[in-house]
């Protein structure tokens, strides 16, 4: 049809620059996936097959979701859900493990890449996980706040996961390192979630009550400042990225050290400490800057 070249420029300006990302302009689990489906579809169509190989984007993006996926197969929202479970199992795929169930995800009409992913492993993700930050997701924001402190490329990440096993009765937490995106919440150094014994104890509800944003919707620090110009929560001024200051693991134990500078006013630092099998300790730390 006439219009055909006009279309194909279109979807080449809309789609191009995702062939070279792991993660589209979001954060939330749902839309992402659904963001990279239609790149799965435009790159199978253009046979861009960088983007289904080893170490491509899409085989990163798993990563991410393979991390973001609790030890019943469901898919926390990072904020941005209204009810659970908020399920990531794909209909009619008969799956024995959460493992398996966010593979089958990959339903690819491609072949090569299916040979790939099945390179992942289960055992990859066990214990503590950092999921790192897409450089381009980065850019795109940090262009957008210039006024923001630059976090280092080797303290940057997108989720951290602390699992004990794909098991339902093992214990799940997860960190979120964004607080920004479309559809976003601003929930960076939350904890999105924590499973254990089968059940959901801790997750961040997004979509009820007036302040969509405040604590009482996730799992983080505020700070209010009703004297200060903007100083109340949820409009009060956030990073959009946190900070992973530093991280350690053996066989008994695994921790964390993140941070969120500037909010409002002040910098927060949260430190997670895991006893594997146990518990878990969360201690934060507000400093004043002004």
């Amino acid at each position: 049809t006439p219009e055909a070249p006009l279309w194909r420029d279109c979807a080449r300006h809309m789609f191009g620059p995702m062939l070279r990302s792991s993660k589209p302009i979001e954060d939330c689990s749902g839309y992402q996936i659904h963001d990279m489906n239609l790149m799965i579809e435009y790159a199978r169509r253009n046979q861009h097959n960088g983007f289904f190989a080893q170490d491509g984007p899409l085989y990163r993006f798993f990563d991410l979701v393979i991390a973001s996926t609790n030890n019943r197969g469901d898919g926390p929202g990072y904020g941005d859900v209204s009810t659970y479970p908020y399920t990531l199992n794909t209909p009619g795929v008969v799956t024995t493990t959460a493992f398996d169930a966010v593979v089958a995800q990959a339903t690819v009409a491609d072949e090569t890449f299916r040979a790939v992913l099945g390179t992942k492993r289960p055992d990859d993700y066990l214990g503590l996980y950092v999921a790192p930050l897409e450089p381009m997701w980065y850019a795109y924001y940090a262009d957008r706040r210039p006024k923001e402190r630059e976090i280092p490329v080797s303290q940057r990440f997108d989720k951290i996961s602390f699992r004990g096993g794909w098991g339902a009765a093992d214990q799940y937490l997860l960190l979120d390192g964004l607080a920004t995106g479309y559809h976003n919440h601003i929930d960076g150094n939350a904890i999105v979630q924590f499973d254990q014994d089968g059940r959901t104890w801790l997750v961040e509800r997004g979509y009820h009550g007036a302040r969509l944003r405040d604590a009482d919707q996730h799992n983080l620090v505020t700070v209010d400042r009703p004297d200060a110009p903007g100083g109340v929560w949820p409009n009060a001024p956030v990073p959009f990225a946190s900070a992973l200051l530093s991280r350690h693991e053996d066989a008994q134990s695994a921790k964390v050290c993140t941070a969120s500078y500037k909010v409002n006013g002040t910098d927060w630092t949260r430190q997670v400490y895991w006893q594997k099998g146990r518990f878990f300790v969360v201690v934060d730390r507000v400093t004043a800057l002004e």
